[in-house]
């Protein structure tokens, strides 16, 4: 049963019309039959999406490589496009996503079902997130629901759990023959639509699996181009087996930042709480403004510990690079997970040169166990996001970031705990 998947907008429904594998180097989000990128993919945000440490598509669905997708309308911003474009991968897993035809327009006969979809993914805990303007998103469906409902197709309407109330409540205004499905997990949307979250292959693509072998001895032949000494004597030896057939890069003569500037690049935490007499809810609703304490450091790459007490309305990260580089930020959890964070900024993916202090925070309304965490930076001279990939893959990162370190690149990680 064929799927047609559209993201609901304050403009009207936006039907997903081709998604397929792409040979590009960077996964785009395209209007229909053009090569114009929406706004969200021009900032890279649907990239982010689909790939590494801040992909759903990789995370969950186990899906590498890049991909192009193509949307009938634009797409400016926010996030609550994301829900819409999980479903698209992972009906296309299943060779289910309805394509190359419009229901507005033309003949639906291989489309039982439609979905119209708005909400935010958390690829950590595949949650399913609130969203602004669920009402009127509903609203302007009308016209895109009624061709729908004539020509005999199946509609769902489904937004995060958190916007329940909302979504009733307009529908029971502007009666359009769909049902609304909330959803606050991935899980419990994909379970309704009968899809599997198995890592599963994609058209044109390797499964997962096959790509197994390949991929542990390309990290182990990784593994031995970083410990090469620098002086040009042998490497240590890392496995007795043959190396395998993969392509090395070439000798390289980065321009490597001064051990002053490396040394200066730095990490900062803060705690956000409430002023006097004001609770964490105003903060997070944009009531009121928190105030800002920065948490102590300890020396040899620590900081305090925080208690919540439920007065800590979030912490807020802080990455400040004094010259140029790349830099690439991320968690590793050891207890815990954020459920509310801001998107990272853009520049700390590792792909885009920057100087200065780049900054976000994590919401944490409540919590009752503690939550321990490492806050993870890699910079240097050169793009740094694909040696991130490799480094967070192996169980120890010592041998690999020595010899980063050597070739210029500044490894730092704070850990930080919180107890309620």
């Amino acid at each position: 049963m064929k799927v047609a998947v559209y993201i609901a907008t304050t403009e009207g429904p936006v039907r997903i019309t081709h998604l397929q594998p792409d040979s590009g180097d960077l996964s785009v989000m395209l209007l229909t039959g053009t090569s114009d990128e929406v706004p969200i993919s021009a900032r890279k945000e649907y990239q982010r999406f689909v790939h590494g440490n801040t992909g759903a598509i990789e995370r969950v669905l186990g899906r590498k490589g890049t991909f192009r997708m193509e949307v009938s309308g634009p797409i400016d911003g926010g996030e609550s496009w994301q829900l819409g474009a999980f479903l698209a991968h992972a009906l296309l897993g299943m060779e289910r996503l309805a394509q190359g035809v419009d229901p507005d327009t033309e003949s639906v006969d291989d489309i039982a079902q439609a979905v119209i979809v708005t909400g935010t993914v958390n690829p950590t805990n595949r949650s399913v997130g609130a969203v602004n303007h669920v009402a009127k998103k509903i609203e302007v469906a009308g016209r895109v629901l009624r061709t729908l409902t004539d020509q005999g197709v199946d509609i769902g309407l489904i937004v995060p759990i958190k916007n329940q109330a909302e979504a009733n409540t307009a529908a029971s205004n502007f009666p359009l023959g769909a049902e609304v499905w909330t959803a606050a997990s991935v899980d419990e949307v994909c379970e309704r639509l009968e899809i599997s979250l198995d890592p599963i292959a994609v058209p044109g693509k390797k499964p997962l699996w096959a790509a197994t072998t390949a991929t542990i001895a390309a990290l182990g032949a990784l593994a031995a181009f970083w410990a090469m000494n620098v002086d040009g004597s042998d490497p240590p030896v890392i496995v007795e087996a043959a190396p395998p057939t993969i392509a090395l890069p070439g000798p390289v003569d980065p321009i490597v930042p001064d051990a002053a500037a490396r040394e200066s690049a730095r990490i900062q935490l803060a705690e956000l709480r409430p002023p006097d007499g004001v609770t964490c809810a105003a903060v997070h609703l944009g009531r009121t403004a928190p105030l800002r304490s920065v948490i102590p450091e300890m020396g040899n790459e620590r900081v305090a510990s925080s208690s919540h007490n439920r007065t800590l309305c979030g912490i807020e990260f802080t990455v400040d690079i004094p010259q140029q580089a790349f830099a690439f930020a991320f968690f590793d959890m050891d207890h815990g997970d954020f459920a509310d964070c801001d998107a990272m900024p853009s520049e700390l993916y590792g792909i885009v040169a920057f100087s200065g202090a780049r900054s976000w925070s994590c919401n944490i309304p409540a919590l009752f166990a503690p939550l321990a965490y490492r806050l993870v930076m890699v910079s240097g001279p050169e793009p740094v996001a694909d040696i991130v990939q490799q480094i967070r893959g192996l169980a120890d990162r010592s041998v690999a970031i020595d010899a980063m370190e050597r070739d210029g690149v500044t490894f730092r990680e704070i850990p930080h705990a919180i107890t309620p």
